[in-house]
């Protein structure tokens, strides 16, 4: 505690913050009967060099040991907004940016670190780009790095049959198949469905087949009419002979029993309904035209 003074007088000090910090060296004046505040001290503590501060314990009336003030050594985030650290004795957060960040235009610009350093970046909030698919975005942050794939270039028109791509960090026109039928020429009974842009994979087209015996030929279908005449000659035939065995032979097999009863005339009359489902058949199904 200072002491009460017996005559008015003006005395060196060293000026005390409520911690005790060193904020300085002063003259005051003091009236008799009076004595220097907490914040005071005639104990005078001249820093070694600048940038130097020491700490008064006021129970011991002695300076203690002399430290580098950190109260207003910047850091930074990493948007480039600057703090102190505010106390004497403070050190600097953890993960913080000692580095001042470059000159830049706040109007115009934010910067930002990044992989160890500062960057500028232009404000572009509501400036537009697009996908490799032409998808469009609005850009609505700052520190904005376009996409790898992407493009600040408004994409073209597609043209009929075709889509637009960024390849090469160019828009081109592609073609697109996708959802087609597409066949394979060696074998006109094999289809898919095409999947992805591009063109249509090699040994393939999208012209469709006219019938299931259809060969490519000079790039273009071409039925082979004795493999399809073969063909419908054994569909009919088996055609007729399914509804012989259901339309027919029940009636046969009816008739006879008929016959052996020794009821003659029930018995041709289930024959004559037999040969006349059987002219039926062949006129509903008849045989393909011969090959001339």
């Amino acid at each position: 505690m200072n002491e009460f003074f017996k005559m008015s007088q003006s005395v060196s000090v060293s000026r005390l913050s409520l911690e005790g910090w060193w904020l300085g060296n002063c003259t005051e004046h003091v009236a008799k009967g009076t004595a220097l505040g907490s914040d005071f001290t005639q104990n005078i503590y001249t820093p070694s060099r600048d940038g130097m501060i020491a700490r008064y314990d006021r129970g011991l009336s002695q300076w203690l040991g002399e430290i580098e003030d950190m109260t207003w050594k910047l850091f930074f985030d990493v948007y480039g907004r600057e703090f102190v650290i505010g106390e004497p004795d403070g050190d600097y957060p953890e993960g913080v940016i000692k580095e001042e960040p470059p000159e830049y235009d706040k109007e115009t610009q934010t910067v930002l670190f990044k992989d160890d350093a500062w960057k500028v970046f232009a404000i572009e909030l509501g400036k537009s780009y697009w996908d490799r698919e032409t998808n469009e975005f609005i850009i609505s942050d700052y520190n904005f790095t376009l996409p790898e794939k992407h493009s600040f270039i408004k994409p073209p028109k597609a043209e009929k049959g075709f889509v637009v791509r960024l390849v090469d960090d160019k828009w081109k026109q592609i073609e697109d198949h996708r959802d087609k039928v597409i066949y394979e020429c060696n074998d006109c009974t094999q289809s898919e469905v095409v999947e992805s842009i591009g063109c249509i994979k090699q040994g393939f087209t999208c012209d469709e087949p006219g019938t299931f015996y259809d060969e490519w030929i000079d790039g273009v279908w071409v039925t082979n009419q004795s493999n399809k005449y073969i063909a419908d000659f054994n569909q009919v035939d088996e055609t007729r002979r399914g509804l012989y065995a259901r339309a027919c032979d029940p009636l046969i097999a009816e008739a006879n029993i008929k016959r052996l009863q020794g009821r003659e005339q029930e018995a041709i009359d289930m024959e004559t309904q037999t040969l006349a489902a059987r002219t039926r058949i062949q006129t509903d199904h008849p045989w393909p035209e011969p090959l001339i």
